[in-house]
């Protein structure tokens, strides 16, 4: 069990382009346990969009896309950002997911 968090930065004409090519193409081989962090810029240096993708069912992307003022499912799901630095956004992000994983696995460990 990995739980690999991985990070890119993206470049899209829109963002279901972006969504399209990721689901169509990579999501029936993403790693097992693993996380995907998509960035995308929207035009300025804090403006970007998110797009979150897992294979590890302690994450719920849908959690954090909603807590930040987006939505998606369960294992993808997205949110724009605007005026706060995407360094800031990242690390937001990176930490929950960590969080997830360590509460998750606190549970099953307990259980």
């Amino acid at each position: 069990q990995s739980n690999k968090i991985y990070l890119y930065n993206v470049t899209a004409k829109n963002h279901y382009e972006i969504i399209n090519q990721v689901l169509k193409k990579h999501l029936p081989y993403l790693e097992y346990n693993s996380t995907y962090i998509l960035v995308q810029e929207l035009g300025s240096k804090d403006a970007h969009q998110i797009f979150l993708l897992s294979s590890n069912p302690l994450i719920n992307c849908h959690e954090i896309a909603v807590a930040n003022g987006g939505g998606g499912h369960e294992n993808r799901a997205g949110f724009r950002m605007e005026g706060v630095p995407i360094g800031t956004v990242i690390e937001g992000v990176i930490k929950t997911v960590k969080e997830m994983i360590v509460k998750g696995e606190a549970e099953y460990a307990s259980s």
